[in-house]
């Protein structure tokens, strides 16, 4: 095994994301259109596709907001692949979640952790 140290992952990352950005704004946009039907604002569909498209491409393109639109757990995978290449070593998603700190977690991702864990203590009806 080699030593790892530091490594640059950001042309790795920026790679990846490039490679999903269709993927992402076709769910983007097919959220979009979900709520649309969910909620008629009588807008035609090729008006709220566009602006589902612009949407996406102001958040793309906002620094590393790409980071927060991709599949984290592709994005994983990726990495993981190339350390793994690099280095000989693997990385579980619970080696991660095992090395974060709590202040680490986005807020809305505790509050949802911590709801599920009340709603698994609730007794069936």
């Amino acid at each position: 095994m080699k030593h790892v140290g530091e490594i640059d992952i950001l042309p790795q990352l920026l790679k990846f994301c490039e490679e999903k950005k269709n993927y992402v704004s076709a769910q983007y946009v097919n959220s979009r259109t979900l709520f649309e039907k969910a909620n008629p604002t009588g807008r035609h569909p090729a008006k709220y596709t566009e602006i589902a498209l612009q949407e996406f491409d102001e958040k793309w393109k906002d620094g590393d907001r790409c980071f927060e639109l991709v599949p984290a757990k592709d994005a994983l995978g990726v990495l993981n692949a190339f350390i793994a290449e690099k280095f000989g070593i693997s990385i579980t998603p619970s080696a991660v979640i095992d090395a974060m700190y709590a202040d680490e977690i986005p807020r809305d991702m505790a509050n949802l952790v911590e709801e599920l864990e009340k709603f698994s203590k609730l007794a069936p009806e």
